[in-house]
Formats: structure tokens, C-alpha cells, sequence
């Protein structure tokens, strides 16, 4: 069932990594062809473009929200080189809620002023980043599914980095009750965050230069 498989059965990320890139490349597809193209006369085009600015933004903030999740997840499994049975559902579940996001931004694209719609969407954001953090914890706590150079420093600066954008999203949905305009700027501050370069991102390049890019087992 769940069980975990040792260092003897643990096994290289190849299909695994190949699956998640497929399911990002879909999902983020998907989410630029929901954009649609307004039919309307040559003369009104402009202000069906004004009128539709929110849908296209809503929809760019959350293509580049896919992207922040596709480069975490390609940050861990530059560190993480095996899996086990508990890493490849655990990658599954995180695969679901990147499959939601569309949803969640429909929802606040056809709902933009309603409380509920900022709440599930902030929702799937912050799910999806506590269960890449869960995916991390996991590859931590088995040491043997990670490169053998991994340090401390690093585990804990991935987790502070993932986790931070997790609870702008929790703050995002208690605030929403409040302030939808706040709501709002706390969802893009989130953005940013994850945009500019910190000191984590130095770590991780540090790690990659020195490790030698093999498995705590050596295998």
C-alpha cells in the first residue's frame, strides 16, 4: 500500500520528473488557452480589452504561479535524486493541486468580487505549497533519497522559502473577510517574493557546484 521502500528499492526520478514537467506543460497550456479572444465589432474592441483586464491578468499571475511551483519543484529534485513509494504519491498529490489552479483561477476570474471565490483560490496556492514543503520534509527525513552533499543550511532555508508563500496565502484568506483590494496585494506580494533572489537560491547554487551528485547511499 504506503509502504516506504528502503535504500535498496529506492529508485532513480527519470518517469517521475518526466510525469511532473508533462503535467505542468498541460496545466499551463490549458490555462492561456481558457483566455478568450472577445467577438465583438472592430470599433469596441478596445473596451472589450479594458473590460477584460482583470481576466487577463488573473490569468498571466497564475501562469507565473505555475512557473514559481515548476521551479521549486525542479529546485528539490535537483537535490532529490531518488524516490520511494510515500515520494512518488506525495508528488502525485502535489500534481493535483497544480491541476487545480486553472479552477481556482476561473473561479476568481467569473467571480472577482466575491469572498468566497479569493478564499478557495488562496486555498489551492497555499495546499500546493505546503505539500511541496511535505515533499521536501520527506526527501530530508530520508536521507538516502537525497545528493550526499545536501546540508542542513539548505533543508532549512527550502523550507523556510516554500512554506513563507503558504502562509502569505493563509494571511490572503483571512484578511479576504476584510478587504477583497487587500486580499488582492497580499496574492501579488507572494508573487514577488518568490521572484526576487535570496539567500536560499545562493545556497542552492553553492550545493550544486560542490555536490557530486549522488545519493547519501552512494548508489
Amino acid at each position: 500500500m504506503f509502504g516506504l521502500y528502503k535504500a535498496k528499492g529506492a529508485a532513480d526520478n527519470l518517469r517521475l520528473n518526466a510525469m511532473s514537467d508533462g503535467v505542468f506543460a498541460i496545466v499551463m497550456t490549458l490555462m492561456v488557452m481558457d483566455v478568450k479572444v472577445p467577438r465583438v465589432a472592430d470599433g469596441e474592441l478596445l473596451n472589450a480589452l479594458v473590460e477584460s483586464w482583470s481576466e487577463l491578468a488573473t490569468m498571466l499571475l497564475s501562469f507565473v504561479l505555475l512557473g514559481i511551483y515548476w521551479v521549486g519543484h525542479n529546485n528539490i529534485f535537483q537535490h532529490v535524486l531518488k524516490h520511494d513509494r510515500a515520494m512518488l504519491w506525495l508528488n502525485i498529490l502535489f500534481l493535483l493541486v497544480v491541476a487545480l489552479v486553472p479552477y481556482g483561477a476561473g473561479m476568481l476570474i467569473h467571480h472577482s468580487n466575491t469572498q468566497l471565490a479569493h478564499v478557495i483560490y488562496a486555498g489551492v496556492l497555499a495546499a500546493g505549497g505546503v505539500l511541496l514543503d511535505i515533499v521536501w520534509w520527506h526527501a530530508a527525513r530520508n536521507r538516502h533519497l537525497m545528493c550526499e552533499t545536501v546540508t542542513s543550511d539548505l533543508i532549512s532555508a527550502f523550507h523556510f522559502r516554500i512554506l513563507t508563500g503558504p502562509l502569505l496565502y493563509v494571511v490572503a484568506i483571512a484578511v479576504s473577510f476584510i478587504s477583497l483590494p487587500v486580499t488582492k496585494i497580499l496574492l501579488g506580494l507572494a508573487i514577488i517574493y518568490y521572484l526576487i533572489p535570496t539567500t536560499q537560491d545562493l545556497l542552492h547554487h553553492r550545493q550544486l557546484e560542490s555536490g557530486s551528485a549522488k545519493p547519501k547511499d552512494g548508489k
